[in-house]
């Protein structure tokens, strides 16, 4: 499935045969930089310019861990 990243600090996962929102993730403060999904597509990972990386549970929706720490902004 497809997956971006937004300003709003949103991941949003498509379903391309009905072009429509399957699945939005929330919990980002700031600008969504990058965002990658696992090869099984079970996980999604995400940095943003709030200076975390999350991993995302897609079966359930939620976030399941949060790394914080990093000193400069995540960038693509």
């Amino acid at each position: 499935l497809p997956i971006s990243g937004g300003q709003d600090g949103t991941l949003r996962i498509w379903d391309l045969a009905s072009r429509a929102e399957w699945l939005r993730l929330e919990g980002h403060r700031d600008w969504v930089v990058a965002v990658a999904m696992t090869p099984d597509g079970r996980h999604a990972v995400s940095g943003s310019i709030d200076r975390t990386l999350r991993v995302w549970d897609l079966a359930i929706g939620a976030e399941q861990h949060r790394l914080e720490g990093q000193q400069a902004m995540i960038d693509h």
